[in-house]
């Protein structure tokens, strides 16, 4: 596990949505990958906030990649929970070569701001409207 730059406090929800996302992209990684070698990376930056799970595993095939499995909620989970946080989700992988996934997500949503901000954005934006939106 990496982690870059000077962490920051996020924003609740987004911190919870954060934490769904790496824990299904773990697990995956554990239960499916074959792996020997998992990797995160968390990214603190001014203009963003990104997290990456990588493994040296045997990969998804273009089909699961694009539609997900029948009857799995993995992958298109992870996709929409960085929707709803006005985030952008990346998943790159082919077969024999391992799976990336990076999530990233506008500093302007990621991270908290006062007590008093935070509840006037979820008065105005809603929490169905999307984070910080």
């Amino acid at each position: 596990m990496t982690v870059v730059g000077s962490p920051l406090l996020l924003h609740p929800v987004v911190s919870d949505e954060i934490y769904r996302t790496a824990r299904e992209g773990l697990v995956n990684a554990f239960q499916h990958s074959q792996a020997s070698s998992i990797e995160v990376e968390i990214t603190y930056d001014p203009a963003s906030f990104s997290l990456r799970v990588r493994d040296n595993g045997r990969g998804i095939d273009q089909d699961t990649l694009g539609g997900g499995r029948q009857g799995h909620w993995g992958l298109s989970g992870m996709r929409e929970r960085a929707q709803h946080i006005g985030g952008q989700l990346n998943i790159w992988s082919n077969p024999g070569s391992g799976t990336e996934i990076d999530l990233r997500i506008p500093a302007k949503v990621a991270y908290a701001r006062s007590a008093k901000e935070s509840r006037w954005r979820w008065i105005k934006f809603g929490a169905s409207g999307g984070v910080g939106k």
